[in-house]
Parts: structure tokens; C-alpha cells; sequence
């Protein structure tokens, strides 16, 4: 299992060093946004960055329904400790967290995706896989932290059964848990797996959604839509597949295929990273190849063009462009960016206006 570990990282790392750090222009695969938004540049509005914020290496972001943001920090790949860094509604520059959660205590083993649910209850995927490329026993599976908890606190409870190497985790309107699972990563078959709501560490999930057909291929990123719909983006090219974005009826089980998916040389696609989806259906998914974010109509399907391409020096993206979410009372865009040296340069998270980027 060990050296099938260091396998996938090492293709992992070698597809990172051959991407550019610097460059974010849209090349020739990319077309031309739609022309009702093509000529708007696209700027954050607010960017949390600086040294006193404690970003390191960041991988998923959160916003609750009061709009503090959550950022889970893979610091493991810095030789740093891993945390979940908590910031005020409206937090700007280079400002303290309001809340770390870090420490022994946590089970924090290379944390990606977060879900906070309406009561602040956070649950983060745990990966647990070490930044040296070894598994570090038991411990991939999804921590539940109390509302508020700060410091080296022990998680409330945890989800384990049938999660393996867990990239990211969501909720429906009813509360039920989703997480998407990189299974190729140890050898196992990549899933998503639905747990009821208050879901405990042997809960067996309601339903499972594994088999040639599900077309899953690297799992990196989950959301579901607001009619229930499971939005899934595949980082294929990592494991020479393809990129895409799967979508699946509510209540999709076993070997069931997507209703609808997104994928061709139009899409801008580029080992997407993460999704989100807004209130509206419009599909956010950021781009560690191109370091850019691509934004997708509601009904968008087959070889589509993207709404919006935000990339460039104006959208100050860094050279990984990871996280994203959209902001539950604002649907205000949040994105986290990490440059190329986690130990020297620094990690940010900016975030954009609704209205700026789908024009109303």
C-alpha cells in the first residue's frame, strides 16, 4: 500500500512541477467567455493574506451561514502542523484568525474539503496521508468538530466506514453528508458515499455511488446543486484521463452514470481542483492547471463554454488554485490560492462579487 502511495503522489508532484508558477493566460485550448460578461475584468473584492493570518499551504474553504470562512491548511506538506483557520465575516488583509483549530488532539492528517452545516458544525475531510508519501493508519476519514471549537480540541465524533482518502464533503438541503473519495490513491475504487445526518464513525452509508459507469476518475471536489443535484469534478489528466465535471440525479446510487457531463476542449477545464454551485445553479470550478476559475451556466453540458474565464494578473490567483466555495447569504465567490514554496511565500484566499462574474 505504501509504495502505491508513493506512486500516485509522485505523478501528483511531477504534473505540479511541470505547470507554471507565474503564468495564468488562457492558452490556445481555451476559447473566448460568453459576450454578455467578456469584457468585465474580474478583481476580489477583499483578500485575506498576510503573515498574521496563518494560512499555510491552504486546501478547502467553507463559508458559513453567518459568513465566517473556514480554510483547512495542509500544513503537513510544509513540515508544518496541519489546522482549520476561522475568520470573521467580512475579514480583510492581513488579519488573525478568529479561531485555530490545530494540535495532537484534532486527528488533523492532511485536511482538504469543509462543510459547515446550519447548526456551525464543521466536518473536514481527512486524508490521512503524510506529505512523505506514507498512510498514516485509521486516520483517513471525515473529523466533526463542535461550533466553535478552537485550539488542540478532540473532534465531537468521526465518519470512517467506507471512506477512503476523503478529498472533500457537503451537504443537502435535508442535511445528508456526501464525500467524495480518491480510492485510486491506495488502489481502492474511487466513490461517493452518502451518510445520514449525525452520521457516526461505523455508520454505513445510505447510499454509494461506485462503478465503471460513474465515469469517477480522481474525485477532487463535490457540491450539491440547489435541486439536489451531485456536481463532481475529475482531475482526470492526473492519472492520464480526462477532465470533467459529472453530474448526478438526486438519489443516484451503485454503478449509476452521470445525467450530464462536462468536458471537451471548449470547457477551459485544466485539472480542476474543487466546485461550487450556487443558488441560482451557476458551476464555479478552479483550475490548478491554468491557474484560473471557470464558470458554468446552470443547464451547462457536453463540450461547454465557459460564462466566465478569471484568471490573470487582475484576479491575483496564485500558482495552485484550490478551494472554493460560495457564500451562502452573499453567493460572494471564495477561493483559495497557494504559491509554489508554502514555507517562504505566502497563501491567501481572495474573494470575488457575485454580481461581477455572472452579471446580476
Amino acid at each position: 500500500m505504501r509504495r502505491a502511495i508513493m506512486r500516485r503522489r509522485a505523478t501528483l508532484f511531477a504534473f505540479a512541477a511541470a505547470c507554471s508558477a507565474a503564468v495564468v493566460t488562457l492558452d490556445s485550448r481555451v476559447p473566448a467567455t460568453a459576450a454578455d460578461v467578456s469584457d468585465q475584468v474580474v478583481t476580489p473584492v477583499r483578500t485575506i493574506k498576510g503573515a498574521m493570518t496563518g494560512l499555510l499551504w491552504p486546501s478547502g474553504v467553507a463559508v458559513d451561514s453567518a459568513g465566517a470562512v473556514y480554510v483547512s491548511n495542509d500544513g503537513d506538506l510544509a513540515s508544518k502542523q496541519d489546522s482549520v483557520t476561522v475568520y470573521a465575516a467580512g475579514a480583510n488583509g492581513d488579519v488573525a484568525a478568529a479561531r485555530t483549530i490545530s494540535g495532537g488532539r484534532t486527528g488533523l492528517t492532511r485536511p482538504g474539503g469543509l462543510a459547515v452545516d446550519s447548526a456551525g458544525i464543521l466536518y473536514v475531510a481527512n486524508a490521512g496521508v503524510s506529505g512523505a508519501g506514507s498512510s498514516v493508519l485509521g486516520q483517513d476519514r471525515v473529523l466533526v468538530f463542535a461550533a466553535g471549537a478552537n485550539g488542540d480540541v478532540a473532534p465531537l465524533r468521526y465518519i470512517t466506514n467506507d471512506i477512503v482518502t476523503p478529498k472533500a464533503v457537503a451537504f443537502d438541503a435535508r442535511g445528508f453528508i456526501y464525500v467524495s473519495n480518491y480510492g485510486a490513491m491506495v488502489n481502492a475504487p474511487n466513490s461517493i458515499t452518502v451518510y445520514k445526518p449525525g452520521a457516526a464513525a461505523d455508520e454505513t452509508p445510505v447510499r454509494a455511488i461506485t462503478g465503471s459507469r460513474t465515469t469517477l476518475d480522481t474525485p477532487l471536489g463535490l457540491a450539491v446543486g440547489p435541486h439536489g443535484d451531485l456536481f463532481v469534478v475529475n482531475s482526470g489528466r492526473v492519472n492520464l484521463g480526462i477532465d470533467s465535471i459529472i453530474v448526478f440525479a438526486p438519489g443516484a446510487s451503485g454503478d449509476a452514470a452521470p445525467e450530464r457531463t462536462i468536458t471537451g476542449d471548449k470547457t477551459g477545464l485544466d485539472v480542476p481542483q474543487s466546485v461550487a454551485v450556487d443558488a441560482a445553479g451557476y458551476i464555479y470550478v478552479t483550475n490548478f492547471g491554468s491557474s484560473s476559475i471557470t464558470v458554468y451556466a446552470p443547464n451547462a453540458t457536453g463540450n461547454a463554454v465557459p460564462i466566465r474565464l478569471i484568471a490573470g494578473t487582475d484576479a491575483n490567483l496564485g500558482a495552485y488554485v484550490a478551494g472554493v466555495a460560495s457564500g451562502a447569504s452573499d453567493g460572494d465567490l471564495y477561493v483559495v490560492s497557494r504559491s509554489q514554496q508554502p514555507t517562504t511565500e505566502p497563501s491567501w484566499v481572495g474573494v470575488f462579487s457575485r454580481s461581477l462574474i455572472v452579471g446580476h
